[in-house]
């Protein structure tokens, strides 16, 4: 049971797991998500604007 607690994402947590946030991992994973966030919108922008071209 203690498991599906560690394993699940908790919106407090900014929807990290909280075996990662006591490891340290935190920045790493929110700094990933950024960079794939923004690479995420380039390319959705170019599609949209090639699709509008």
């Amino acid at each position: 049971m203690t498991q599906g607690k560690i394993e699940r994402y908790h919106e407090s947590l900014d929807n990290l797991a909280p075996a990662d946030v006591y490891k340290g991992r935190r920045n790493d994973i929110l700094d990933q998500r950024v960079q794939v966030k923004a690479r995420t919108m380039t390319q959705r922008k170019i599609h949209n604007l090639r699709l509008a071209g």
